[in-house]
């Protein structure tokens, strides 16, 4: 269960209970989505999917609030309100044998690109600047071999790779 799921359920139950006139403590509410809500969706061996789970939370947020307008106690509530969940054939919301696949941030996505950056910038392009800088500076003054070529464009790349990254990550924002 995500952040915009608890969101979800959060606001709904702001709604209804505004329009049911019930006192309620917010803290409290978020306390018991928190801790309760991922209890209707661990159903094994059933899942639902990840936008059911969100209209689950929205539904769910609706009977509680409709529960609590006859009963004061929210945890009796919740018991009362996920009993009828499991009994109701989890209120017509279609389950699944298999469980969903998380899906991939773009965070992860994003890190690889960091991580690939920086294997080329700090193991493979100074390893090849060392090399040739080496091997340029061990050369004859007097004449001017490829060693030291192979060194300036060596250095060109990875200036010119670093600032390309610089502006492609820049370009996305």
């Amino acid at each position: 269960m995500d952040a915009e799921t608890l969101n979800i359920f959060h606001s709904e139950f702001k709604k209804r209970a505004h329009d049911l006139n019930i006192p309620y403590v917010e803290s409290e509410i978020r306390q018991i989505a928190e801790s309760k809500l991922e209890s209707l969706f661990n159903i094994e061996p059933l899942y639902f999917n990840r936008d059911t789970e969100d209209f689950i939370a929205a539904a769910a947020a609706k009977n509680l609030a409709k529960t609590l307008s006859t009963q004061s106690d929210i945890d009796a509530a919740w018991a009362s309100m996920a009993e009828n969940f499991r009994d109701n054939a989890y209120w017509g919301f279609p389950t699944q044998v298999e469980k969903p696949q998380a899906p991939r941030t773009n965070t992860v996505k994003e890190l690889a690109v960091y991580v690939w950056t920086m294997i080329q910038a700090f193991l493979i392009m100074k390893t090849v600047i060392f090399y040739y800088g080496l091997k340029s500076s061990s050369e004859d003054e007097t004449k001017t071999g490829t060693n030291s070529l192979l060194f300036m464009l060596a250095v060109s790349f990875s200036f010119s790779s670093l600032l390309y990254f610089a502006w492609r990550k820049n370009r996305n924002k």
